[in-house]
């Protein structure tokens, strides 16, 4: 059934193009060593000839974010920004031309100099942007920001309290797929399974979709410029 929804959508008219481009990484036979300690990962991207890593240590109540900007040719640490904080994550990061936008609450220009934030969006949100807006999944909530100033533009809400575990947009529909993840109790003595969801929104946050595909383990996807 998904399939078949899936090369429907695809070869229908398409929405209107923007100007956003995928950043294109040459991966070479070479490796990273970084030593994180008790650093927590919560996010990576590419922006130009580097990488810039979130991550957070601590626990609730005593937390401390940190963003590196490292070479993405060979990890040269370049810079450092780290920050004390009470609680939640920074959450995912995306580059966006000259921005780098953290967790959908927090902009740095490419050099982590923090330009703005808004109010927290809860633990680990995931952000995407088709080059016009920022779509950030969150606990229970999905967010379409602008980019210039990180004004609210659209709200909706997941049919289930659930919280993301990953949002990517169909280049060629245009079409929002998160995956949110939740805990489904079960009669005991059986604990409560961890099971995923699929929810297909349009970019006004309006949901098409919902699917509970039956695969073990941790859900992912990732789309071709074709959308499959």
């Amino acid at each position: 059934v998904l399939e078949e929804w899936v090369r429907k959508q695809n070869t229908a008219p398409r929405p209107e193009k923007t100007e956003a481009k995928q950043i294109g990484v040459s991966v070479k036979a070479a490796s990273i060593n970084i030593q994180y300690g008790d650093y927590e990962l919560s996010g990576m991207c590419i922006g130009g000839d580097y990488i810039y890593i979130v991550s957070q240590s601590g626990s609730y109540g005593n937390r401390q974010w940190r963003i590196e900007k490292r070479s993405k040719y060979n990890g040269e640490l370049i810079k450092t920004w780290t920050k004390n904080a009470q609680n939640n994550s920074l959450g995912d990061c995306v580059v966006v031309k000259d921005k780098l936008y953290i967790g959908g609450n927090r902009v740095f220009d490419l050099d982590l100099n923090l330009l703005k934030e808004v109010k927290e969006l809860g633990s680990f949100p995931y952000i995407t942007s088709d080059g016009r807006y920022l779509y950030i999944a969150g606990e229970n909530i999905l967010e379409k920001r602008r980019l210039d100033n990180l004004f609210l533009v659209a709200e909706g809400r997941f049919p289930h309290d659930s919280a993301a575990l990953n949002i990517s947009i169909n280049p060629v529909t245009g079409h929002l797929w998160v995956v949110p993840h939740m805990f489904e109790a079960i009669t005991p003595p059986y604990p409560p399974q961890f099971i995923h969801e699929l929810y297909i929104f349009d970019r006004d946050l309006k949901i098409l979709m919902e699917l509970k595909p039956d695969i073990a383990g941790r859900l992912d996807f990732v789309f071709d410029e074709k959308g499959n």
